[in-house]
């Protein structure tokens, strides 16, 4: 025997119109509302159904009205009541999907359940003002089945969880009842022998609250939290506050929530009830809700340094519990600190907010991958910057040169005793490594991030605040370069073919022009050290060399001091023309990111920071000592060289810039 095709839903019949006009008051419960009607009329809820034609419906079909009833329902009770479908729908939990919780409302064999990844669901049960229920007779408001709504904005106080004479949560009737009942009427079970006795207790008559101040921290939260879940997105703000209210009750202190949620501490105390898993359910009463969202909101709302203070508290007053899946215990470790706000890693501006917070607990690697030390302010002025998926090997390789850029090694450098190539090494690889968690925050691999400690070396941060200001200034550098790409791929520049790079005849004509000694050996491999390294920004701990361009140190530093404005013109056309022969066009020769005002401002000394006119006379005079120059004009060895490769003096030589064209290189001689 063929099983009959499955049905969308069960079928109804047709709806009767009822001889009196029914209304839904605002904010009112469609479930509520239903059972008021049937108060008024003084008939059973199954019967108002069978009214409507609901009667065929399954427990749980009746059940999803209040949900999100099918479309067939709404119209039923539009016809048999004369209220328009869409208000129907607006007295329905649904009228929160997207703000405060999640019902599937597509699939037509849906039951219309309430999500539990909502969060903070509450799937049963309901919350009452008293004030309100004497102001609007036997109204249950769709809100008061919201985890999220714990407080009258109205009345100024904490909603009631359950009925003053049984002591038991408040039950809503969703069911076809046969009995008649007040929806505002306790209808807790009484556990007599008599079948089908409840409390009864009228709600309306409960003893309300005290009532909070204008001020109140409390009010503030729940209208904070009125004002999201009104709109699409809510539930993305819910989830943040979530994170908060999770780690406020994991850690405990009465007392700390108490000042935050500004409310007597001896009325709170046994109020917040432990938990085995932190910011799995939420808390059990209006109260404990109430304080928690007024304390989560206030951290959420408040300037930095209130919440550096106050996270950093909340984090180390947390007891220590079995760690989950991929959380690394122990200092340094910002995944560990993230553990204590449960969905908060979900969430860039907290997770930031949280790790700015314990950024001076985490080791220089995890401040770097997590751009802890980058201030509130640079992230929100690059808030709308799109995602950034390349790899970060890709992008470091294309951004980046390998020797750094001289200005900005020069304004990061906070000792100024570092020499060689090992500090523009090491920044190349923090900016590499710096922010990784944000720019690539879906990546699961872990960026092998060890070796920067060994290459930025303590004796090259300099203080605390000195080595704050450098990671927070290559955080804050990174963000511009995502912003402002480089002109330059400064990868396909390392590929160049060495064999261009200026023969002899080359270098004569260019010499001869600036009125520069021509040279020997020596000095042609200084210029195509020089040129190649001009070129390509290869730092001098890279394979930079060229064929024939093998030299020593101090010879090559010589040359550098000796530069000349002429001659640096000179070489840069000739690289201009250079790259345009290897096809690389609308490129500079040479570029660097400006010097932009960093936000906690920078560790060293920035390149314009030299008496650039002492420098030059004492050039011309003839002083060519590198460690004579520094000491005499206050700065490093380092600062001293590119300071003079950046701004080099004048010979004085009359130039004419060399026409150069593809016959230079492609001649049969060359």
């Amino acid at each position: 025997m063929k099983k009959a095709p499955l049905t969308p839903w069960t079928p109804l019949s047709g709806p009767k119109t009822l001889g009196v006009a029914v209304t839904l008051e605002p904010g009112e419960w469609i479930q509520s509302a239903i059972s008021r009607w049937a108060w008024r009329l003084e008939v059973p809820r199954r019967s108002l159904l069978e009214f409507f034609g609901l009667e065929t419906l399954t427990t749980a079909e009746t059940a999803a009205i209040g949900n999100h009833p099918r479309s067939d329902v709404a119209e039923n009770i539009s016809a048999a009541t004369g209220i328009d479908v869409s208000q129907i729908y607006e007295a329905c939990m649904s009228t929160y999907n997207g703000g405060a919780l999640t019902i599937p409302t597509q699939s037509p064999l849906e039951t219309r359940a309430i999500s539990r990844n909502t969060p903070y669901p509450r799937l049963a049960g309901t919350r009452f003002c008293p004030l309100c229920l004497r102001e609007q007779p036997s109204v249950m408001r769709t809100a008061w089945r919201l985890n999220w709504t714990f407080a009258c904005v109205t009345h100024r106080l904490v909603l009631h969880d359950n009925c003053p004479n049984c002591h038991q949560p408040v039950k809503e009737m969703r069911y076809g009842n046969l009995d008649v009942f007040d929806p505002a009427s306790c209808r807790q079970p009484t556990g007599s022998a008599e079948k089908n006795r409840y409390c009864g207790y009228p709600l309306a008559d409960a003893e309300p609250s005290d009532h909070l101040n204008l001020s109140s921290p409390v009010v503030a939260a729940q209208r904070a939290i009125d004002a999201k879940v009104q709109h699409p997105g809510g539930l993305e703000y819910l989830a943040r506050i979530r994170a908060y209210i999770a780690a406020l009750r994991a850690a405990g202190g009465i007392e700390r929530l108490a000042t935050l949620a500004e409310y007597p501490e001896g009325d709170l105390l046994g109020i917040i009830e432990p938990e085995e898993h932190a910011g799995a359910a939420a808390p059990d009463n209006a109260l404990a809700m109430a304080v928690l969202s007024a304390g989560a909101v206030r951290i959420s709302e408040q300037s930095d340094g209130y919440q550096h203070q106050l996270l950093r508290q909340v984090t180390f007053d947390r007891t220590l519990t079995r760690a989950g899946n991929g959380v690394e215990l122990g200092p340094g470790s910002a995944q560990d600190v993230l553990s204590h706000y449960p969905g908060a890693a979900r969430f860039a501006d907290i997770r930031q907010q949280i790790l700015r917070a314990h950024d001076e607990d985490l080791s220089i690697s995890q401040r770097l991958l997590w751009g802890s030390a980058t201030p509130k302010a640079v992230r929100d002025r690059y808030r709308e910057l799109p995602p950034d998926d390349t790899p970060y090997e890709e992008w470091i390789h294309r951004t980046a040169p390998s020797g750094f850029w001289d200005a900005w090694t020069v304004r990061l450098d906070a000792t100024q005793r570092s020499i060689g190539h090992a500090f523009p090494t090491g920044l190349r690889l923090a900016l590499k490594y710096v922010d990784i968690w944000e720019v690539r925050s879906g990546e699961r691999s872990r960026p092998p991030a060890q070796g920067i400690s060994r290459v930025l070396r303590p004796s090259m941060l300099g203080s605390r605040e000195q080595t704050t200001q450098l990671l927070a200034a290559l955080g804050e550098l990174r963000l511009w370069l995502r912003g402002n790409p480089s002109p330059i791929d400064y990868r396909r520049r390392r590929t160049l073919p060495t064999r261009f790079f200026l023969p002899h005849e080359h270098w004569r004509r260019i010499a001869e022009s600036t009125e520069t000694n021509v040279g020997r050996e020596t000095r042609v491999a200084c210029v195509r050290r020089y040129l190649y390294q001009r070129v390509t920004s290869a730092g001098e701990g890279n394979k930079w060399w060229t064929p024939g361009s093998q030299v020593s140190t101090p010879d090559y530093t010589a040359f550098l001091i000796s530069m000349t404005s002429e001659l640096q013109q000179q070489l840069d056309h000739y690289a201009l023309a250079l790259l345009e022969v290897l096809e690389i066009e609308d490129e500079p020769v040479v570029w660097s990111p400006p010097a932009f005002p960093l936000e906690l401002g920078a560790p060293g000394r920035e390149l314009s920071e030299i008496d650039t006119r002492e420098l030059h006379e004492r050039l011309r005079g003839g002083e060519r000592r590198q460690t004579v120059l520094a000491n005499l004009l206050g700065v490093s060895q380092r600062h001293l060289l590119a300071a003079i490769d950046d701004r080099p003096p004048s010979s004085g030589a009359k130039v004419d810039i060399i026409g150069w064209t593809r016959a230079d290189w492609f001649s049969e001689s060359f």
